[in-house]
């Protein structure tokens, strides 16, 4: 995954699990300490097919796949390039 803010952008090497996360907690696979950031933000689960979805864990900013906001526990399948919102930070979704 790749960060992007205005002061810089910052890969993520995207974890090799059936399911991983980002918060701001020291459990997540990968941890933003922001205050737009809650501490399980979202979480991107792949299944047997390779096929990735995404999903907020109930964030109190919200999660953001392109202008549309995904509620609670709402899985979306994710594709090459989609970009991921959290408050003033967008993430590159990149596989492969």
């Amino acid at each position: 995954m790749v960060l992007s803010t205005d002061e810089k952008e910052v890969s993520y090497p995207f974890p090799i699990v059936d399911e991983f996360t980002l918060g701001s907690g020291a459990n997540n696979h990968i941890q933003i300490s922001h205050p737009n950031i809650s501490k399980q933000h979202f979480a991107i689960r792949t299944n047997w097919e390779g096929l990735s979805f995404i999903y907020d864990m109930g964030s109190e900013r919200g999660t953001y796949i392109g202008n549309k906001k995904l509620e609670k526990g709402q899985l979306l399948q994710l594709h090459f390039g989609d970009i991921i919102t959290l408050g003033k930070y967008d993430y590159a979704f990149q596989i492969g």
